[in-house]
């Protein structure tokens, strides 16, 4: 005799496996497709040769005869792929992260080393280095900065292969960049690169260009469109993406929503959430929406709200989580093919 079991799609792991009966329980590399149970599939090898170290961002576009290209940002290199191979085009003079080591009493795990002798560098913790990477188009160009770097870069898609060049004119100290629906460059966190507080860093400001030209950030000049907005944050900023209506950005513990107001202000900024802390990384957008994780669970940005996102499994993943490295090695994204994130 063939009883079917019509369990419901999802996981649920609030409790026992015994305290959750006719529900899925636990599983591995698996999909709901029409609410039925497959198998992700597997997977393929992109590269000949591995990178220089692990990809922390890729950004897809096409170009101006629709040919599609990667550019892939690793935590010391660039590379640019026309659908032949990974071409390393690391602009002169980049600056890649460093780690810190700590030595000293305490450090290191329980019970390594002798007791009352300080532990040396090599052997201690290690403050992990990241690089935050940022790209968006211009166009078939392609601007992008390094948190490590700060530098805004532009990347022609005429070059090829060419190495990026430093955009002329643009501040320096950026976190975060994107090119607006109204045509500015946008930057997050950066320093000014004129005027009286000429090289004075602002980790909580935006400022864009004057419209439709990247090279004029003269943001005293009567005659342009370029601009800056000083955030009330409560730490610095670290990404910037495009919703419906506008664009939000982040720090680690608030997310503003900024659109854009015309002239005289050009931008207009209003905080929209907060939280405890935010794995900047694992910031996944589609069709207008956002959703993102933090400390105390997902939270997604809808309708032009941001909403509390409920997860039976996330007391799981969190007691799974390393403290040191999974802020640093977490990553979201939106999977086209199926309705994930």
């Amino acid at each position: 005799m063939i009883i079917p079991l019509q369990l419901p799609p999802g996981i649920e792991r609030n409790g026992t496996a015994y305290e959750t009966p006719n529900r899925w329980y636990d599983m591995s590399l698996m999909r709901w497709v029409s609410g039925a149970l497959q198998p992700v599939g597997g997977w393929n090898r992109l590269t000949e040769m591995p990178l220089d170290s692990p990809p922390r961002k890729f950004f897809t576009w096409r170009d101006n005869i629709n040919q599609p290209g990667v550019l892939v940002g690793t935590d010391e290199k660039l590379y640019v792929d026309w659908g032949g191979d990974y071409v390393d085009i690391t602009p002169v003079g980049f600056v890649p992260p460093i780690p810190t080591e700590a030595g000293g009493y305490g450090t290191g795990p329980y019970g390594a080393g002798t007791y009352g002798t300080p532990r040396p560098p090599s052997s201690a913790s290690v403050d992990p280095a990241r690089t935050l990477w940022s790209f968006d188009n211009f166009g078939e160009d392609v601007f992008f900065t390094a948190s490590s770097d700060g530098r805004l870069f532009r990347y022609i898609r005429s070059t090829g292969d060419g190495v990026p060049g430093v955009q002329a004119g643009a501040p320096v100290g950026n976190v975060a960049v994107i090119t607006t629906d109204e045509r500015y460059v946008m930057v997050a966190g950066t320093t000014m690169n004129a005027g009286p507080d000429i090289g004075t860093f602002y980790p909580r400001r935006i400022a864009w260009c004057s419209q439709e030209d990247p090279s004029d950030w003269n943001y005293s000049s009567p005659t342009n469109t370029a601009g800056f907005l000083d955030l009330d944050a409560g730490s610095p900023l670290l990404r910037i993406d495009h919703v419906l209506g506008g664009y939000l950005v982040f720090s680690s513990t608030e997310v503003f929503f900024v659109r854009y107001q015309g002239l005289p202000y050009i931008y207009g900024a209003e905080r929209i959430g907060t939280f405890d802390r935010l794995n900047v990384n694992t910031v996944a957008t589609w069709n207008g929406q956002a959703m993102w994780w933090t400390n105390k669970g997902f939270q997604v940005f809808s309708g032009g709200v941001v909403q509390s996102v409920p997860c039976p499994v996330f007391s799981d993943v969190m007691g799974t989580f390393d403290e040191t490295w999974g802020p640093v090695r977490s990553f979201g994204s939106h999977n086209g093919a199926f309705p994930e994130l």
